[in-house]
């Protein structure tokens, strides 16, 4: 049988998950030292802070700036409802970088069903958004990739101002070689592809 005098608190401190309590005022009354980690906030910079405090900066899946009425914390306070899994970016300061997380809310009700309590739990999901940069894709690519300016040359052409590793291995032309020219420099009487 469970220990009758469950030390919850404890409890609380030691889930492998972070845990913010806030009041109906949307104020943070309690958060467990993961939830701190995650936020890279210390206690005396949380609790009793306002989820509309400006050091929050939210943003949704897109990188966008989450709006207030989208908090998980506010739309439970609204809605009286729990919220599952809602993914949001969130501003470490530490880190000088957004720490993903997916969250959930539960409303406490009284009898009379207004909102006593608002408990937050939150995983960090960051190492599951790890975003591969856009040009390290096209720079790997086994396909050529040729950026060229808008505007033509005076020789009749686009300039070259991007090429990829694919390029040079395939064309046996050198970055240095193509950037600068045109795309003309691949024809020929020999072809420059083999």
């Amino acid at each position: 049988m469970v220990n009758d005098t469950l030390n919850t608190m404890l409890l609380l401190d030691k889930l492998p998950i972070g845990i913010t309590v806030l009041n109906p005022n949307l104020e943070i009354e309690y958060a467990n030292p993961l939830a701190l980690k995650i936020m890279g906030l210390k206690e005396h910079q949380t609790i009793g802070k306002l989820v509309s405090d400006p050091q929050w900066l939210l943003v949704d899946i897109f990188h966008e700036p989450l709006p207030l009425e989208k908090y998980p914390a506010v739309q439970v306070l609204h809605n009286k409802t729990a919220i599952d899994n809602f993914e949001f970016g969130i501003y470490n300061p530490e880190k000088n970088d957004y720490t993903w997380l997916l969250s959930n809310a539960y409303p406490d009700l009284n009898k009379h069903g207004e909102v006593t309590q608002i408990i937050v739990t939150f995983t960090n999901v960051s190492n599951q958004k790890e975003v591969i940069p856009f040009e390290q894709i096209v720079h790997n690519a086994n396909d050529i990739v040729v950026v060229t300016k808008a505007e033509q040359l005076r020789n009749g052409g686009p300039e070259i101002i991007y090429v990829n590793k694919a390029f040079s291995t395939l064309t046996k032309f050198s970055e240095e070689e193509a950037l600068g020219n045109t795309p003309r420099m691949l024809q020929g009487p020999k072809p420059a592809v083999k």
